[in-house]
């Protein structure tokens, strides 16, 4: 099943959204701790949101 890696990103009053796929949810989640730990610490003081949802 494909998954659906969605990322918010609100900094400094700007709203960043991103999207990508991976085939299988350990993928996406492996990706979306990734995206997290790197959007962190390149911002100061983001609020991120990532979800990873199946498609279709």
């Amino acid at each position: 099943m494909v998954y659906i890696l969605t990322l918010m990103i609100f900094t400094g009053g700007n709203v960043a959204v991103a999207t990508a796929e991976y085939n299988n949810s350990e993928a996406c989640e492996a990706a979306r701790a990734i995206d997290e730990r790197a959007f962190t610490s390149a911002f100061r003081q983001p609020m991120l949101v990532a979800t990873c949802t199946p498609k279709g």
